[in-house]
């Protein structure tokens, strides 16, 4: 005959076992599924982005303008700026006649810290 104590080893072994296993299984469950979860958002996400904005409006290629100084100093020649980038240089979804923003404020403030003016081109797509 066995003992209790006996029976009561093999069900704490067999608890340790299964503690282990299930917290094996979760943590396998939990590196799969949450990058599946994530990736299948981020893929509906976008389809539902393209879907909504596919025909946002393109500004003219290429966008260019100048930040003129009203200080005395035509004698010096004005700084160049060129920006290549993508639809966040190039204003995509603005106005066909808007202006990019950003090349637009990098030139004022190029042209405020060294009173200058400033020529601004941009390419982007």
């Amino acid at each position: 005959w066995r003992s209790a104590r006996h029976y009561r080893r093999q069900i704490l072994k067999m608890t340790e076992r299964d503690s282990s296993t299930w917290f094996v299984a979760a943590a396998t469950a939990t590196a799969v599924g949450v990058p599946a979860l994530a990736m299948g958002q981020a893929c509906f996400s976008l389809l539902r982005y393209r879907w909504y904005y596919a025909e946002a409006p393109h500004p003219i290629i290429p966008s260019r303008g100048c930040c003129c100084n009203n200080d005395e100093n035509d004698d010096i020649p004005p700084l160049r700026l060129l920006v290549v980038g993508d639809s966040l240089a190039m204003g995509i979804g603005m106005n066909e006649s808007a202006t990019p923003k950003l090349p637009e404020s990098m030139a004022r403030c190029l042209s405020q810290r060294y009173s200058r003016s400033v020529e601004w081109t941009c390419y982007g797509k």
